[in-house]
C-alpha cells in the first residue's frame, strides 16, 4: 500500500490512494462503482444519487499508473 501521494489526499474504502485506486466501471442497475485496486483487486462502492453513469473506462497500464504516482508526488 503506498501513499498517500500529497499533502491531504485521502485514501479509498481499502485504505489504498488514487492512482493505486482508480474507478474501473459503474454498474448503474445496482446503483454502484466498481473500483480497481492494485492490492485489493475490484470492489463496488454505493453511488447514491447519480444521473450520469461512465459505462466503459480502459484500465491504465502500470507505465501510466507509475506517471500519475509522479506527478501526483510533484503537487
Amino acid at each position: 500500500m503506498s501513499g498517500p501521494y500529497y499533502n491531504g489526499q485521502k485514501s479509498e474504502k481499502c485504505g489504498c490512494y488514487y492512482p493505486d485506486v482508480h474507478h474501473f466501471r459503474d454498474v448503474p442497475e445496482e446503483n454502484q462503482r466498481i473500483l480497481r485496486c492494485i492490492t485489493h483487486g475490484e470492489y463496488p462502492v454505493e453511488l447514491g444519487n447519480v444521473s450520469k453513469f461512465s459505462l466503459e473506462e480502459s484500465i491504465p497500464s502500470d507505465k501510466q499508473l507509475e506517471k500519475e504516482r509522479e506527478r501526483l508526488r510533484k503537487l
